[in-house]
């Protein structure tokens, strides 16, 4: 036998079978799963340093448009009702002295102001929790088997034809009551105070009433 088959012989004895090559890579693959796994997983929790405090400022923004509705809605029944004097009497809330009749026109235009703050309110909710399930899902796909991956969630949230129809009702109607009532509501004044400038008749910033 020559030395050149004793280094051929040498060589495949030296190479892997079929089944350590099947082994060798499906290792490889674990590690390189692995690897990827880590990087992931600090990538995510470096991203929600930024997004956690971003979802806490939209959650204070619902909340705050949630505060502005039902502050609309109740000084709206207040005006409405005729019950400023006793709020008034309260010391907690000052409205400014009007003829009942323009007390009712900002009432409702309050009131419809509160029906529009309450339906932003409502699509502000939506697209916060729809953010927050995407987040979620996003999580579990990077963190979780390929063959469990959910698809990807939609960045607008899902609104029932019905629902949608309801709410563009109710904000067009809403807008057209703010506008009407903020209208006769200066104009009953007007007529009242019998001047451009009521609010300087009624003395609602102080100094000399004018005649």
């Amino acid at each position: 036998m020559s030395k050149l088959d004793e280094e051929n012989i040498i060589e495949l004895e030296e190479l892997d079978t079929p089944e350590e090559t099947a082994e060798n890579k499906k290792d490889n693959d674990v590690r390189s799963e692995s690897a990827k796994k880590i990087v992931f997983s600090t990538c995510l929790i470096l991203s929600d340093f930024v997004l956690l405090p971003l979802i806490m400022a939209y959650i204070a923004w619902v909340l705050a448009f949630g505060v502005i509705a039902v502050s609309n809605g109740f000084m709206g029944v207040v005006m409405i009702m005729s019950l400023d004097g006793f709020i008034l009497g309260s010391g907690y809330i000052a409205i400014p002295e009007m003829p009942s009749s323009s007390s009712f026109f900002i009432g409702m235009a309050l009131l419809a102001l509160g029906t529009l703050s309450g339906i932003w309110t409502e699509i502000s909710r939506m697209y916060l929790f729809q953010a927050i399930r995407k987040s979620i899902r996003f999580h579990r796909n990077i963190l979780g088997k390929k063959s469990n991956a959910a698809p990807p969630l939609p960045l607008h949230p899902w609104i029932t034809p019905g629902k949608r129809n309801i709410m563009r009702i109710i904000a067009k109607v809403s807008v057209a009551v703010l506008i009407t009532g903020i209208v006769l509501a200066f104009v009953t004044m007007i007529i009242s105070a019998r001047s451009l400038e009521p609010w300087h008749v009624w003395e609602w910033f102080g100094g000399t009433p004018h005649s």
